[in-house]
């Protein structure tokens, strides 16, 4: 995993960076044009400059002391970001009006947007200021922190039939430092940089990795620092609803008794899903085939992040085995495996509770819409049970689970890009060998039968068996983060991958989602697209033990937060879409023709489904550390990517 920083000398070689504090990385254009001016520096009075704010103490040279005391003179009184909200049919929109810079540039919209901010290099900490640049232009999580990490804001919790209103406190050290960090990226008129010293420090209390001045990876400082942030919304609810059942807020789970606690933990599931999980947070089905009794297991599995190995596309011979009576138009060249009809009668389908059920067992669903039935004619009659389709599968969805909203994604040979990248990563997956599958069906079946045989017999372990297993994404997030895994297994050691990946500004995820996500409520009637738009990238350049990381940004003028695209936790995928179904159902006319999908005929075609706004094309800019220089898209787009965020708009 790449570090930083490497510093560059006055004749452009790259050396390895000491593990002491240095100054601001300089660096040329990568076209060969200088970087923004500084301001000058004052002729120094010592060798060295010890500063300190508050409980941050920072050596600095005095160069880089003298330049942060004259942009700090610079600074005028700080006015903060106008927000416009503006009440819409479907959803809240919060408008972000971008402060002007100052600067007469011309007449268009994009010359008026504001120039990026650079952040001081902290000692080796460009793999903080890249990610930080990079989320400080993620509007939603501007906005819900601001919102969430108030004091005094009443949250209500339900669970059984008890409703419990909490009155949230302050937020953490490491959430507020971290709002109050992009606050100032977004303040006018308070200079061209910023420190986040203050957000560093909280984030070494808590992981002391980060507390040194040594190189680290900038893809496990963004999962400590939205990891840690999470605990801290997850433990100022849960320490509610301690006092609201009468306990302290640090009481032990020891001395509590037994029906506090279980009270106290059916509420804390019901908060588990938090601010961060609602922009960052999404979840994959992972679906297991079992080709010995081709049982079918699934769960789903949540993520802040996707991690894709870099891979070249090498074409082969598709395998297409279509489930009976699962087989979906809009979906090709999907890998299913056969539903033999003569062993479900003695088969069942294993669910994340542990429950099981026969496969062609239904849920009973009033006005429950068809799920692929046998007759896909509905019956007219006086009877209700005649006017309403079948019920819901649960055989025929789980083979739904394995087909995706769109075409797979058709790579050129060679290719090595994003979506090569999510399609290798999203391909069926055989377990065989040592990675066999242990399947509970396989092993009930052959205790039964020796059993039989024998009553006294000796029962054996677990029997294992090949099994396929697949990940599709089940709940797109709203905010899109990814990583690339540059770095492989040379001999006994890791190198870094220095391969190009191809990345687009706007890309579509449906090739890669699972047909059931349309089952979530974040989802449109017939949606067949889940379109994202680009706004960060880190990029790292130098070995996999030492280098630079440096971001590419895109500033906009406006952007509507969609309360409707941020994502929820989905415990029992099958339950939801059986009440998709039942809601369906209602809106069906008798005399509707149901097709292969629950309430196909009511869902508007894919082609008229438009988003809401389009994406505004903005001001991108490439910073290292202290240095901002305004881009192309076309530089953006070649750049050396290690991680990459997007943000959905459809």
């Amino acid at each position: 995993m790449p570090s930083g920083d490497l510093q560059q000398n006055a004749q452009g070689t790259l050396q390895p960076a000491l593990p002491l504090p240095q100054p601001p990385f300089k660096s040329q254009h990568p076209e060969g044009q200088p970087t923004e001016q500084s301001t000058p520096p004052q002729e120094p009075s010592s060798s060295a400059l010890l500063t300190q704010k508050g409980d941050d103490v920072c050596l600095l040279d005095s160069c880089t002391a003298n330049r942060i005391a004259t942009l700090q003179a610079q600074q005028p009184p700080p006015s903060l970001l106008k927000r416009q909200i503006t009440p819409s049919s479907n959803h809240e929109c919060t408008d972000y009006k971008m402060p002007q810079n100052g600067v007469g540039r011309g007449t268009s919209d994009n010359d008026s947007l504001p120039k990026v901010k650079g952040l001081i290099n902290l000692g080796n900490s460009c793999y903080l200021n890249s990610v930080l640049q990079c989320l400080s232009q993620c509007h939603y999580l501007t906005h819900y922190l601001d919102i969430n990490s108030r004091s005094g804001r009443k949250a209500a919790v339900s669970a059984d039939g008890e409703t419990m209103e909490l009155v949230l406190p302050e937020a953490g050290p490491i959430t507020k430092s971290l709002f109050g960090f992009l606050e100032q990226m977004h303040t006018t008129r308070t200079g061209f940089t910023v420190s986040p010293s203050n957000l560093l420090k909280n984030i070494a209390l808590k992981v002391p990795q980060f507390a040194s001045c040594d190189q680290q990876d900038a893809h496990e400082l963004l999962r400590e620092l939205m990891q840690q942030t999470r605990l801290e919304d997850l433990q100022r609810r849960q320490s509610q609803i301690l006092l609201g059942l009468g306990l302290s807020a640090n009481s032990d789970s020891i001395e509590i008794p037994d029906h506090l606690k279980a009270r106290a933990e059916t509420l804390s599931r019901q908060v588990s899903h938090t601010t961060i999980d609602t922009i960052f947070s999404g979840q994959l089905v992972s679906a297991v085939v079992c080709q010995a009794c081709t049982e079918r297991t699934y769960h789903l599995e949540s993520f802040l992040d996707l991690s894709l190995p870099l891979v070249d596309y090498k074409p082969s011979r598709p395998r297409k085995q279509c489930v009976t009576g699962a087989c979906d138009e809009d979906s090709s060249d999907h890998i299913l495996v056969p539903c033999r009809a003569s062993d479900q009668s003695r088969r069942t389908e294993t669910v994340p509770n542990g429950m099981t059920r026969a496969p062609n067992e239904s849920v009973p669903a009033e006005g429950a819409a068809s799920g692929q039935g046998d007759d896909p004619t509905p019956t007219t009659g006086a009877s209700d049970e005649l006017d309403r389709p079948p019920p819901l599968n649960r055989c025929e969805w789980l083979s739904r689970a394995l087909t995706t909203l769109a075409p797979h994604y058709q790579a050129a040979a060679g290719e090595c890009s994003l979506l090569t990248c999510l399609k290798q990563y999203t391909a069926p997956e055989l377990l065989d060998g040592n990675n066999k599958f242990g399947c509970d069906n396989c092993t009930e079946l052959r205790n039964k039968r020796l059993t039989a045989a024998e009553p006294a017999s000796e029962k054996f372990g677990t029997m294992y068996s090949n099994a396929t297993k697949q990940l599709l994404i089940y709940s797109p997030p709203p905010v899109l983060t990814i990583h690339l895994k540059r770095f492989e297994m040379s001999g006994s050691s890791l190198r870094k991958v220095n391969r190009h990946v191809q990345f687009c500004e706007r890309f579509d995820l449906a090739p890669f989602c699972s047909s059931i996500s349309q089952d979530l409520p974040q989802m449109r009637d017939g949606q067949r697209q889940v379109l994202y738009s680009l706004f960060g990238v880190v990029e790292h350049s130098g070995r996999l033990t030492s280098g630079h990381y440096t971001a590419y940004v895109r500033v906009r003028r406006t952007l509507t937060v969609n309360p409707s695209l941020l994502t929820t936790l989905v415990t029992d995928a099958f339950a939801l879409a059986c009440e998709r179904a039942g809601q369906c159902a209602t809106q069906i006319q008798p005399e509707a023709t149901y097709g292969s999908s629950p309430a196909r005929a009511s869902q508007p075609e894919a082609d008229e489904l438009k988003p809401d706004m389009e994406p505004e094309a903005g001001r991108w800019f490439h910073v290292s550390d202290t240095q901002v220089t305004e881009v192309t898209l076309d530089r953006v787009l070649r750049a050396s990517a290690y991680m990459l965020f997007y943000e959905r708009f459809l």
